[in-house]
């Protein structure tokens, strides 16, 4: 009995750490378009269905008016530490709104294009 026990305990737990944020797909993955600040928080635009060389050699209001609705205006409380061009995966606390704005809780830089 006290096996069974050990056997569900151990099940629990794994599945509990299995499912936490840590280990969750990023919300969104594109590059950095534009960037500001507010009050309180660094201010990224993030489009994705583009490439690097579109992000950095053409205007934003073109690149806007290519990816349509594949824009993300992120709002972060860290450190601007991102700039235009990066490509970043982001984490937010809930999906975009209707305005695509969101709330990031984590953004990293998307090394895989990088050789």
């Amino acid at each position: 009995m006290k096996r069974v026990w050990l056997f569900l305990i151990i099940v629990i737990v794994l599945s509990i750490s299995g499912c936490s944020p840590n280990n969750k797909e990023p919300d969104y993955n594109g590059y950095i378009v534009d960037q500001n600040e507010n009050e309180t928080d660094q201010v990224y635009v993030i489009v994705w269905g583009t490439t690097k060389e579109d992000v950095l050699t053409k205007h934003p209001e073109f690149i806007y008016a290519e990816v349509k609705d594949n824009i993300l205006v992120l709002l972060y409380e860290g450190e601007s530490k991102y700039n235009i061009g990066d490509k970043v995966f982001v984490w937010t606390e809930e999906k975009m709104d209707e305005n695509h704005v969101a709330k990031a809780k984590k953004i990293e830089l998307d090394t895989s294009d990088e050789q």
